[in-house]
Formats: structure tokens, C-alpha cells, sequence
């Protein structure tokens, strides 16, 4: 695994130590490290699904390793400032913009939720993103960390393509169960250019926050579906049209969050600087099942 511009970090800052699933399996390591194989390809895609374009043991690295910055400029934007519970879906977008002169395949985001205070928990999030080719919303299968942090990645397909100076918009939606109680959350979005059991950090997002409102929500627009239990089933070619280099993104009078420092560290909230190793390449390579519901 590639990194760039490494930051040397506390202890407590430097190590997510474990993801609730079935009681264990590592989500970071003190550095990076090369996952335990088994291909997503092998396990999840049939072999009809092109989306990626290309093998994943033969994708093109996406930058160099030499640059001091990412090649994915990304972008959290066009969220809300509150969320009341029980409301229903509230949207925002994710902006992967390709900074490098050749096309990156098979790129999937990575989502964490930081809470400021105890009480989001996995179960009581339901977060999505949009399909364009499939035109549907896919689940995003959640994990939580030891520290708390909430981690889901966009998975279940062969990610996506950034053309070279293009940007990929992709919708994202989020949604929280009658019962959590009020917060402040904090949300990052890291990048990853998978490649066979191996790959790349190659984005990193600034902060969004959100205010949890506890209390009845309103009725919602669109049907809460059910929470998936399993790998979402992958489809044909998942992978939204692109925006040419130059023109700016939808929603263009928002506060840009684009984060353009070290690969390893992809935000610093409540919980301390949340650093990546092989751990979250293992949730894109290996086949999950939903964790034990923790007592409440």
C-alpha cells in the first residue's frame, strides 16, 4: 500500500483497533500494511460486472507516489445543518475530482461518522448511495470501530472511474432511526483505489457536521428501505457520468471541504485523528456480515 506524506501521530490517535463484526477483525493497523488476500473480485462481482473497466490487479495507479497531495480532490458538500430523527433520508453529495491527466479506476469512498457525545451507534444509521447506471440507491453496509467511529464503504461494485480533469458527483443519503438520541456528528469521506488484495489511499475530505435533533420527525419523501444484512448484490456498471475539467460542481456557493493532506489520515474529530491502514482495505476485500446488535 502507497502512502503519502505520512504524519507521525500519538498512540491514541494513531490506531483504530478493531470493527464490531462478529467480535472482531482488525479496521487499521499502527501502519500500512499489505490486507490478508481475498479479492473482492473473487467474492462479490459476477462476471459480467464491468464497472472499473479494467482488472483490478491491472489498474493504473492513480498519481504518483512522489506527490505531495492527493490525486482525488474530494469534496463533502450540500448536507444539512441538522437532522432530526425519525425524518427520513437527508441528502449530500460527494465531489471525486481526478487532478492527474489519466483516467482512475476503481475508486470506492469511505465514509466515518464521528460522534461527539455516546449514542450513534451502527444500527441506528441507514446510509446509501446513488447508482446512476442501476438507477437506484445501493446500501452502504456500516461498521463501528472501538473508538465509536461509524465506517461504511461504498462497495458491492467495482468502483468507480474519475476521467482524467473530470469530476464524479456522487449522491449520497443518510438516515437515523426514531430513538437516537441529540448529537453533533462530524463526517470525513476517505478514497481508495482498490487493486487486487492490495491498494491505495488516494483522497481525503475536510470535515461536515451535522446536529442530531432528537424528537418525532417529520414524514419522510422517500420509503426508508430495509436495512440490508448482507453485501449489497452488485450490478452492471454503477459508474456516474463525469463532469468536465473546469466547470465547478453543483451547489457551487457552499463552503468547499476538500481535503488535500496526508493519505494516512483522513480527519481529526472527537475521537482523535482516524488513521487508515490495511483494515479498511480488508472491508472493500472481504465479505461481511451485519454485526450483533450491541443491548441498549
Amino acid at each position: 500500500m502507497r502512502t503519502r506524506n505520512a504524519l507521525v501521530l500519538g498512540a491514541a490517535a494513531a490506531l483504530i483497533t478493531s470493527a464490531v463484526v462478529s467480535g472482531s477483525a482488525a479496521i487499521a493497523s499502527r501502519g500500512p500494511q499489505r490486507p490478508v488476500p481475498a479479492p473482492l473480485a473473487a467474492s462479490n462481482a459476477p462476471a459480467e460486472d464491468r464497472s472499473g473497466d479494467r482488472p483490478a490487479d491491472h489498474a493504473r495507479t492513480c498519481g504518483k507516489a512522489s506527490d505531495p497531495v492527493f490525486p482525488i480532490r474530494t469534496r463533502i458538500h450540500g448536507g444539512p445543518a441538522t437532522v432530526r430523527v425519525g425524518s427520513g433520508f437527508h441528502s449530500w453529495s460527494v465531489d471525486l475530482t481526478n487532478s492527474t491527466r489519466e483516467t482512475c479506476h476503481r475508486i470506492h469512498p469511505v465514509l466515518v461518522l464521528t460522534a461527539q457525545d455516546r449514542g450513534l451507534t451502527e444500527d441506528r444509521v441507514t446510509l446509501e448511495f446513488y447508482d446512476e447506471d442501476a438507477d437506484r440507491w445501493r446500501p452502504v453496509v456500516l461498521e463501528e470501530t472501538s473508538e465509536d467511529e461509524i465506517v461504511g464503504v461504498f462497495d458491492g461494485f467495482q468502483g468507480f472511474v474519475v476521467p482524467a480533469g473530470g469530476t464524479v458527483t456522487v449522491r449520497t443519503r443518510l438516515s437515523l432511526d426514531a430513538g437516537t438520541p441529540s448529537n453533533t456528528v462530524t463526517v470525513n469521506a476517505a478514497v481508495v483505489q482498490r487493486k487486487g488484495d492490495d491498494g491505495d489511499w488516494v483522497g481525503a475530505s475536510g470535515d461536515e457536521r451535522f446536529t442530531v435533533v432528537a424528537g418525532e420527525g417529520g414524514r419522510s419523501a422517500e420509503p426508508r428501505p430495509a436495512r440490508p444484512t448482507a453485501d449489497p448484490s452488485p450490478s452492471g456498471s454503477p459508474t456516474p457520468a463525469a463532469t468536465p475539467a473546469g466547470v465547478s460542481p453543483s451547489r457551487s456557493g457552499q463552503l468547499a471541504t476538500t481535503g488535500s493532506g496526508p493519505l494516512t489520515r483522513i480527519g481529526v474529530g472527537v475521537g482523535g485523528a482516524i488513521l487508515l491502514g490495511a483494515g479498511v482495505l480488508a472491508l472493500l476485500t472481504r465479505r461481511r456480515r451485519r454485526p450483533r446488535p450491541r443491548p441498549r
